[in-house]
């Protein structure tokens, strides 16, 4: 009797045993499902589609003997060259360029202004940015002399478009402007010199 008693009394602390292994394991998959949607869900959340960045149309205009290329906020580029951009429109015309993007994103947009061929330093362009509703001018009867090195940007999100930030790179004008007084210096001074030389040249 005594032997049947502890032979029962192990086998019922085998079974309540594996009775709570098997319900730790259950609860073990739970939590880790849990986890997983929990993950997926969170993932799905700090991911938005492109699509859901999507706002209204934005035409960037230039005229005067300038060419123009556009980086949007992803890092894609249109241009004369290359067109990364779905639905966007580049028109090269003959006294201006229009950089079209149908359905822009939330972002900031740079547009990069060039020297066009052999354009006068001394003619004027003009840049701007539309809505269709609302125009922004980046540049008006600027000297080509000026154009900056760094882009014109144009930051965009739901509440609208706003330009953030217009560099006008002042030491390349600048530095332009002293080729031009350094060279015409020394074209008075070889005047000036010419001119003693000759009246040296009388006396005698």
């Amino acid at each position: 009797m005594t032997s049947d008693y502890r032979r029962a009394h192990v086998m019922q602390g085998f079974l309540a045993l594996r009775a709570i292994a098997g319900n730790l394991a259950v609860a073990g998959c739970l939590l880790v499902c849990i986890v997983a949607l929990s993950g997926a869900a969170t993932y799905g959340q700090d991911a938005p589609s492109t699509e859901a960045q999507q706002l209204g149309m934005l035409r960037f205009v230039s005229a005067g003997p300038i060419q123009i290329s556009l980086t949007d906020p992803e890092g894609n580029v249109v241009s004369r060259e290359i067109n990364e951009i779905d639905g966007a429109v580049f028109f090269d015309g003959d006294r201006e360029v229009i950089i079209e993007i149908p359905h822009s994103i939330v972002g900031d947009y740079e547009l990069h202004a060039n020297v066009s061929g052999s354009a006068n330093r001394l003619q004027r362009f003009d840049v701007s940015v539309t809505d269709g509703v609302q125009t922004l001018v980046l540049a008006e009867r600027e000297l080509i002399v000026n154009i900056p090195l760094a882009p014109y940007v144009v930051r965009n999100d739901r509440d609208g478009f706003a330009i953030a930030q217009v560099i006008i790179d002042d030491s390349q004008g600048s530095s332009s402007n002293l080729i031009w007084l350094f060279a015409g210096g020394a074209v008075l001074l070889a005047g000036i010199a010419f001119l003693i030389l000759k009246s040296r040249k009388r006396r005698r």
